[in-house]
């Protein structure tokens, strides 16, 4: 009935794998694929008396998913919320908060590694409230260094470390970090900021230097 099919359409739209962000880990692909394969099969279930019959027999004998199976697919995707809320809370400098939310995400999903490449450059942003700024960017650049060797299509993570590398004055490395973030995403509206006020800085310098050849 049509009631059905709204619910079909509410959760066909909120667990398709086109929903998720491109660098999300291929596990979560996996199970969100999943779970949008038991709805749709639900749904054709529900296509005449007798195929609702025969399914909740199936359901009631365990032949459609399983428990064990369930609380993955519950554990991830509560894992990729508490990422989400991380995320919002850094953009308004609640570090300690974010970053109680991420342990927690780390804990339901150990897998992620973009979770731990998060989690890297958070602890930088914790850690350096206390002071030493330099040797913690450092830290954190050589654990995401570490975490993207073979994981290396991770968009977040080349953002992380254009800040990080901002953060220890290598603003070469900087740049070229954001320039990776634009190969994942042309209109990434921060990394677009950076290079377009680097070029702004670098043309005021080289008309500085042709009007003062002999300055230093």
């Amino acid at each position: 009935d049509d009631e059905t099919r709204t619910r079909y359409t509410e959760l066909a739209k909120k667990y398709h794998t086109d929903t998720l962000r491109p660098e999300a880990h291929p596990e979560l692909k996996a199970v969100r694929s999943k779970i949008f394969a038991l709805i749709t099969e639900a749904f054709e279930a529900l296509d005449s008396e007798k195929k609702r019959y025969d399914y909740s027999q199936e359901l009631a004998q365990g032949r459609v998913g399983n428990s064990q199976d369930l609380q993955k697919a519950q554990d991830i995707l509560q894992s990729e919320t508490l990422f989400k809320k991380a995320e919002i809370l850094v953009k308004v400098r609640k570090y300690e908060e974010a970053l109680e939310h991420l342990d927690r995400a780390i804990v339901l999903n150990s897998n992620d590694t973009e979770f731990k490449i998060f989690r890297a450059y958070l602890g930088y942003l914790v850690g350096s409230r206390q002071g030493g700024r330099e040797e913690l960017a450092q830290e954190a650049i050589k654990k995401i260094l570490g975490l993207m060797k073979n994981e290396p299509m991770i968009a977040s993570g080349y953002l992380w470390l254009a800040h990080l590398n901002k953060a220890v004055v290598k603003p070469e490395v900087s740049l070229k970090y954001y320039e990776k973030v634009l190969e994942f995403d042309e209109h990434h509206v921060e990394a677009q900021r950076e290079l377009r006020t680097a070029a702004m800085r670098k043309e005021k310098d080289d008309k500085n230097k042709k009007k003062w050849p002999f300055s230093r």
